[in-house]
C-alpha cells in the first residue's frame, strides 16, 4: 500500500508540478482502469481539435464538461487538476492567451491553508516507514473541472472558475466513501470542500458546487448528441458540399421541417455525405447559428428543430461568473 500511494503521488507530481496547457496538459488522474477510483464511471472525451482527450470520472462531470465547452468564452478546461500541497504559481500562469494576467499570483498550498483553518489533522495523508520509523506524508486533493474564461464585454481580464461536481446537492454533505458514513466522515467531507474553496480563493478563483441533478436530462442528452456529431470524421469533403449543407439546414430550420427530410429532398441525390451533413448540423446548433431549443426538446435528425426559448448559458450564467 505504501508503494502504491507513493507511486500515485509521484505520478501526479510528474504531470502537474509544472503548468502545461493545450495538448501538453495531463490530468492528475486519468480515466483508465488503473487510475480511476473503483466506484467511478470514467470516460475519455476526445477534444474537437483531436489534440487530446478529456478525462472525466463520473456522468455528472461528463455533462458539465460539455456545458463548459458550449460556452464561447471558455478557452481551456483542466480536468482532474491537482491542488498543490505547497505554495505554487497560479494554475494558468504562463498560458499563451492571458499574457501577464496571472503573473506573480501564488497560492499557499493545501497544507498551509489547512493549518490556517486549524484543521491540519484533517488533511488527507498516508504513512510511510523510513529507517523503522512511521512518517506521515500529506496527500494531494484533486479537483473536478477548472475553467479558463475569456473576459466578458466590459471586463478587462481573463479569469477562472472552479467547478466541484457531484450527482446531487445532497452529495456534498456525504462522506467520500458512502459505505462508511459517520459523523467523522461527514466532517471530513465538509473540510475537504472548504479546503478546496479556500485554496482557490488564494488565486482569486471562485468555486461553484454544481450537481448533475441541476441540469435538465434533455440538455445533457442534447449536448452529448451534438458533441458526438461534431466529432464525425469526413474525408475528402468538397467545399461546395459543406456550404450546401449549411444552406439546406438554414432553409429547413426556417421551414420547420426535419433535417433528415431536407437532406433526402435536396442533398442525397447530389452525393453529399450524410456524416458531413450531420456534423454540420451539430456544429450549427452548438454554435447557435441554428438557435434550436436545447433545454426542452430533444435534438434528433428526423424531427424539426424547435426554436430556442431560453439559452442554457443564460439559465446557468451564474456558474461562469468571476469572483
Amino acid at each position: 500500500m505504501q508503494h502504491k500511494q507513493l507511486n500515485r503521488l509521484n505520478r501526479m507530481m510528474s504531470r502537474q508540478s509544472v503548468n502545461r496547457f493545450g495538448d501538453r496538459y495531463s490530468p492528475a488522474i486519468k480515466a483508465t482502469r488503473e487510475e480511476a477510483p473503483g466506484t467511478s464511471r470514467p470516460a475519455m472525451v476526445r477534444s474537437i481539435n483531436r489534440q487530446r482527450h478529456y478525462h472525466v470520472l463520473s456522468r455528472p462531470e461528463h455533462a458539465f464538461l460539455h456545458l463548459a465547452l458550449l460556452h464561447p468564452r471558455c478557452i481551456e478546461i483542466h480536468e482532474q487538476r491537482m491542488l498543490h500541497l505547497s505554495p505554487e504559481r497560479h494554475p494558468f500562469d504562463g498560458h499563451p492567451a492571458v499574457g501577464r494576467t496571472f503573473a506573480g499570483q501564488k497560492g499557499k498550498g493545501t497544507v498551509r491553508v489547512a493549518d490556517q483553518m486549524q484543521q491540519l489533522s484533517m488533511h488527507p495523508r498516508f504513512t510511510i516507514t523510513e529507517s523503522g520509523q512511521r512518517k506521515y506524508v500529506p496527500a494531494p486533493l484533486v479537483g473536478d473541472l477548472l475553467l479558463l474564461m475569456r473576459p466578458a464585454t466590459g471586463t478587462p481580464e481573463h479569469y477562472c472558475v472552479n467547478w466541484s461536481v457531484k450527482s446531487t446537492d445532497a452529495d456534498f454533505e456525504l462522506p467520500f466513501d458512502a459505505d462508511f458514513a459517520t459523523s467523522r466522515g461527514e466532517e471530513k467531507a465538509a473540510f475537504r470542500h472548504a479546503l478546496e474553496e479556500l485554496y482557490y480563493l488564494e488565486y482569486g478563483i471562485r468555486t461553484y458546487r454544481v450537481s448533475g441533478s441541476s441540469l435538465p436530462k434533455i440538455l445533457t442528452a442534447n449536448l452529448e448528441t451534438l458533441y458526438g456529431w461534431r466529432l464525425l470524421e469526413c474525408e475528402g469533403v468538397a467545399p461546395e458540399h459543406a456550404s450546401r449543407c449549411r444552406d439546406v439546414l438554414f432553409h429547413a430550420f426556417d421551414r420547420q421541417i426535419a433535417p433528415h427530410e431536407a437532406y433526402r429532398e435536396e442533398l442525397a441525390g447530389a452525393g453529399v455525405s450524410p456524416h458531413l451533413y450531420r456534423r454540420t448540423l451539430g456544429e450549427m446548433v452548438w454554435s447557435r447559428a441554428l438557435p434550436a431549443d436545447l433545454l426542452h426538446h430533444r435534438i434528433v435528425i428526423n424531427a424539426p428543430l424547435v426554436p430556442v426559448q431560453t439559452c442554457p448559458l443564460e439559465r446557468f450564467a451564474d456558474w461562469f461568473q468571476p469572483l
